[in-house]
């Protein structure tokens, strides 16, 4: 995470939160509880990119740690955006990451000899697991500046860096240092750059994702400025809308050796398999396709009928009790912005014991029926509020965007989630993104199976022998479930296979260290129970997202 600043390509830093399937919130207000079969993943970069004929949205979430006064987020662009600066919503990367989460799960399987027996059952899926107004533009420089939401913005013509970094910091726009020491590649005629800066007023808690749509002829994330304040090993997810599989356009793609995942605690070492495996391509550039398929998961979950209820029937309800049911009732998350608003218009109660001030905000509707049956006088006259100036805000920040995100998904029918992890010293090229229409879905749910031996020493699950089967097929005795994570596996390489995907055609393979991996050693025939054996598949999607600073590139000069 970043300290201080981010610069959008330099500096964002987010946390992929690891969540499983998304359930709707249409009474309750919520989002998903997290998932434990799913691995915990921290990502630096998070954005979502939909990109057809020429043009790229690009929904990109920002994420900072520091004062208010040093946030800086700065983005190169190609072209200047469509429409300005729009708000996005916490909600689409929430509910993203639910659905094409890699999920890793162990079937166990008992047979009549044993002395327990409960076919079906996943290993690590339950607790086991862990407002300034527009000015007038200076000669040319400016090209758009305007306010919107918690922020401040403009875009500066980027063809000379000193006379664009001079205004940025005589209007107060704060640049994170070291900066121009990578600013360079994107200085050049025809260039532009995106600055934001938090509005009077405004605090951290305020940040929200924005978006944008801009001229381009790929989607391209910034990594170059990015380096500026990047940690080593730096997570970099990617989804990609469009009508076709996404790929790495200038940048390897590895297939995992799924031999090294923690199978019997939900793929807990996953984001370090991921750090060895890409580190094995040249340079470190190489990204895995976690999920590539249809968006029908993600259809109906943004922007379902009847959500947000009616903005004439909201702005009526001048009573602060009822207007949060309402909230609740109709949909609305409790938490990111939504807090954020409620926190202006609806102070805790003092009477309130320390748990449920820590908790009010999930539940304010509840904390106030309690304060009003106790002090009725009290909240009749500390909670009075302007429900048309909150209706207009909810809309602005919440409403609009959510459904706006929502749409994505009925409009493209391809989804594609990318990840790499990159330290300064690899971020000396920007990942590009196209589409190979050849290229097979790849599901986000990968299920193991372990098959106890019902004729040898039983000790409990966890400590019975069986025979364990990787996806592929690969079957390994194993002592109990521990020895599959003790087992040594120094000498075996971390990727099955790094390649360059093409546009059009199959992979191109540059290493295939398939003889390298540890072979089967359980044959076929043996003391296996004699139980059917369950497989998961899941749905795969094909969508955009990053977190650090995405972008889609034009032609730049060379």
């Amino acid at each position: 995470m970043l300290r201080t600043s981010t610069t959008l390509a330099a500096l964002t830093a987010a946390t992929a939160l690891t969540v499983g399937a998304p359930s709707r919130a249409d009474a309750c207000g919520c989002f998903a509880p997290p998932d434990p079969s799913v691995p915990v993943v921290q990502a630096g970069e998070r954005i979502v990119f939909a990109h057809e004929d020429g043009m790229v949205t690009a929904h990109i979430q920002i994420q900072y740690q520091g004062d208010a006064s040093e946030f800086g987020w700065l983005l190169p662009l190609p072209s200047v955006p469509e429409d300005g600066l729009k708000l996005g919503v916490e909600e689409l990367f929430t509910q993203i990451i639910n659905t094409t989460q890699p999920k890793y799960r162990v079937n166990l399987v008992a047979g009549d000899s044993c002395d327990f027996n409960f076919p079906g059952r996943f290993a690590g899926s339950a607790s086991d697991a862990q407002n300034a107004p527009p000015s007038e533009e200076e000669s040319g420089l400016v090209v758009l500046q305007d306010s919107i939401g918690p922020y401040d913005y403009v875009v500066l013509d980027a063809s000379t860096k000193d006379e664009m970094f001079d205004w940025l910091v005589e209007n107060g726009y704060f640049i994170p240092t070291g900066t121009e020491d990578v600013v360079q590649p994107y200085i050049y005629d025809g260039a532009y750059f995106l600055a934001l800066k938090l509005r009077k007023g405004n605090d951290v808690g305020d940040v929200q994702p924005v978006v944008l749509r801009y001229k381009a002829d790929y989607a391209m994330i910034p990594i170059v400025l990015t380096s500026v304040a990047a940690n080593p090993d730096m997570g970099i997810q990617v989804w990609v809308l469009g009508e076709h599989r996404a790929i790495p356009r200038n940048y390897r793609h590895t297939v995992l050796n799924e031999e090294h995942i923690d199978w019997f605690n939900a793929g807990a070492n996953y984001n370090d398999v991921i750090i060895a495996a890409t580190n094995e391509a040249k340079d470190g550039q190489s990204f895995v396709t976690e999920y590539a398929g249809t968006v029908e998961p993600m259809r109906g979950l943004l922007d379902y009928d009847g959500r947000f209820g009616s903005y004439e029937d909201l702005k009526r309800i001048d009573d602060a009790i009822e207007y949060l049911r309402y909230l609740r009732y109709n949909g609305f998350a409790f938490g990111g912005a939504l807090t954020t608003l409620l926190q202006q218009y609806f102070p805790v109660p003092d009477t309130l014991e320390s748990f449920a001030k820590e908790d009010f905000y999930n539940f304010p509707d509840a904390y106030l029926q309690q304060y009003r049956d106790a002090n009725p006088e009290a909240y009749a006259a500390e909670y009075r509020f302007d429900a048309v100036e909150l209706t207009d805000k909810l809309w602005e920040r919440i409403v609009t965007p959510t459904l706006e995100a929502g749409e994505l998904f009925n409009k493209w029918p391809k989804m594609t989630r990318m990840y790499t992890t990159l330290s300064p010293d690899e971020m000396t090229r920007d990942p590009v993104f196209s589409f190979n229409p050849s290229l097979p879905d790849v599901a986000n749910e990968h299920v193991a199976t372990y098959t106890y031996l019902c004729d040898a020493t039983q000790d409990g699950p966890q400590n019975t022998p069986g025979i364990f089967e990787l996806p592929d097929g690969r079957r390994f005795y194993l002592e109990n479930q521990a020895a599959w994570t003790e087992k040594n596996r120094s000498s075996v390489p971390y990727s099955r296979r790094i390649e360059f995907l093409r546009e059009e055609g199959p992979p191109q393979i540059e290493v295939d260290n398939s003889t390298d991996l540890t072979q089967s050693t359980a044959g076929d025939s043996g003391c296996a129970c004699s139980a059917s054996e369950t497989r998961g598949s899941a749905a795969a999607s094909m969508l955009v997202v990053l977190g650090l600073g995405v972008i889609a590139v034009a032609r730049r000069r060379r």
